[in-house]
């Protein structure tokens, strides 16, 4: 199974650059890779930002890639510079990463194991149905984090949805799929979305992550910290 992270936000709610917050001495792109290992990656994907190039007296890096490269060594393309959003990270692969992949976020948290029966559907090359995880969750009118599923459609944010489903996770696009993304264009906040590429395959289905059983959560805000430190030191 193919894995492709996406590393090349801009954290502009955070406040700081959120790929580089270390949970137990662990960022969560390091993180991400750890989970796509133990769930049978093959290959590992890894979209950067040139922006987060360093420099000291004696080396240049990319503390995400270097975090990453302790326990695997992925493939890196840099996301081109005048385009934004996740939509954006994966689209610089097209014409590099053939059969079907599976698009991690890298400021979220995974763990877990996808049940076989579920990695036999995702790593059938045949098979063309884009899978997205949700989660049913209750929000305040502001939020402006998750985005809401609707009639088996992804409703970008903002939105005024407050309970129901909601995309999170991630997604599993099928061989072919850069084919249907041709199109993409930039989205009302300036970004191409993967919600839009989602909404574009022909053929989807949304899977519950509690189903699956894998443990989740997403780095936005500040107040987020607490509560992926208490599913890092839980390893139950």
């Amino acid at each position: 199974m193919k894995y492709l992270i996406l590393a090349a936000g801009k954290s502009k709610r955070f406040g700081r650059n959120k790929l580089e917050e270390k949970f137990g001495g662990v960022s969560l792109p390091q993180q991400a890779a750890k989970f796509a290992l133990e769930n049978g990656a093959t290959e590992i994907y890894l979209t950067i930002s040139k922006d987060g190039v360093r420099a000291n007296a004696y080396d240049i890096y990319h503390p995400v890639l270097r975090d990453i490269k302790k326990i695997c060594d992925p493939r890196i393309i840099f996301q081109p510079d005048d385009v934004y959003g996740p939509g954006a990270a994966i689209s610089a692969w097209s014409g590099i990463i053939d059969g079907p992949f599976i698009v991690l976020f890298g400021d979220n948290f995974y763990r877990g194991k996808i049940p076989q029966e579920y990695m036999n559907r995702f790593i059938e090359p045949t098979n063309q149905i884009t899978y997205f995880t949700t989660l049913t969750k209750i929000f305040d009118p502001r939020n402006l984090q998750l985005s809401a599923v609707v009639n088996g459609c992804v409703i970008e944010k903002p939105h005024g949805y407050t309970d129901g489903d909601f995309f999170c996770g991630f997604v599993r696009f099928p061989d072919g799929a850069f084919n249907n993304f041709s199109n993409l264009q930039r989205s009302d906040r300036g970004e191409m979305e993967i919600t839009d590429m989602i909404n574009m395959s022909p053929y989807r289905q949304d899977l519950n992550l509690l189903e699956l059983g894998i443990k989740w959560d997403d780095l936005t805000y500040e107040a987020d910290i607490e509560r992926i430190q208490r599913l890092m030191g839980d390893e139950g």
